[in-house]
């Protein structure tokens, strides 16, 4: 009968592995987990994400003159691209036919906020486009009628416009000798 220890056991010998002399580091070393994730956001830095913002405005007859904010902008139909949101003042012009005076309001979309908009125009790696259309009818301009109160505006609109330059001097007089 052998006795029974309740010391550590060593392996048998063939178990063994023989002590071994330290080996370099090997030149592959496992990937970080951080590397993918990495590499992935180098990749979609890479990508020409973008947002299209447009203005369009059509008049039915086309050919209106477009007044932006009280510049001229262009004839219709007009595109350009839209530089800011918010309200713009809209006037459209065309011989015969009625002015269209009014107010465009140009919303911004949910993904232009801060910090959205990071996103949207950094890292989200397709085009997102954001257009505005507006369509105007110009009606003829009625010869026969007498609107009284299309001439007072426009009257008013010209000393409006008088006010907004100096007043120009007469040249003096010559004194004459007599």
């Amino acid at each position: 009968m052998t006795p029974m220890s309740c010391s550590h056991r060593e392996p048998p010998p063939s178990a063994r592995q023989p002590p071994t002399a330290r080996s370099p580091q090997s030149p592959h070393r496992p990937l970080p987990a951080a590397l993918p994730l990495a590499l992935l956001a180098a990749l979609l830095a890479l990508l020409p994400g973008c947002v299209t913002r447009k203005l369009f405005i059509q008049s039915e007859p086309p050919g209106a003159e477009v007044w932006l904010d009280g510049q001229r902008a262009g004839t219709t139909p007009y595109a350009e691209e839209l530089a800011a949101y918010g309200r713009r003042s809209l006037e459209l012009r065309l011989a015969g036919h009625e002015r269209v005076v009014t107010l465009l309001d140009l919303p911004m979309p949910w993904y232009q906020y801060w910090p959205l908009d990071m996103f949207s125009e950094f890292l989200w790696p397709w085009e997102l486009r954001d257009v505005h259309t507006f369509r105007f009818a110009l009606g003829p301009i009625d010869p026969e009628a007498e609107d009284w109160d299309a001439a007072r505006a426009a009257y008013e609109r010209l000393q409006e416009f008088r006010a907004g330059f100096p007043a120009q001097q007469a040249p003096p007089e010559e004194a004459s000798g007599g």
